[in-house]
């Protein structure tokens, strides 16, 4: 979670940034549909980068799953350590 937040910190940041410009385009009488548009895509185009950080750390998580579940010996090993009674996956 600590490398999601860390991830995630600067694209928040972003989109804090380009909400206050649409609060203020909009209090300045600056705000059309484009200039909306814009700023949407913007937001758009953010999340989905955080969309994809979270894709790519539960692939990463997956692979170490899927490793540790073929890894017979390192199951014999842990059943050694803590008995023929520990049930792995």
């Amino acid at each position: 979670m600590t490398h999601i937040a860390h991830q995630w910190k600067q694209p928040l940041s972003q989109i804090n940034s380009v909400v206050a410009n649409i609060e203020a385009d909009f209090e300045d009488k600056k705000q059309d549909s484009k200039k909306l548009e814009e700023h949407l895509n913007e937001i758009e185009k953010l999340t989905f980068y955080m969309s994809d950080t979270i894709e790519n750390f539960k692939n990463y998580l997956w692979d170490d799953i899927i490793d540790f579940e073929s890894n017979s010996k390192l199951k014999d090993t842990i059943k050694n350590i803590y008995g023929a009674g520990y049930k792995i996956l």
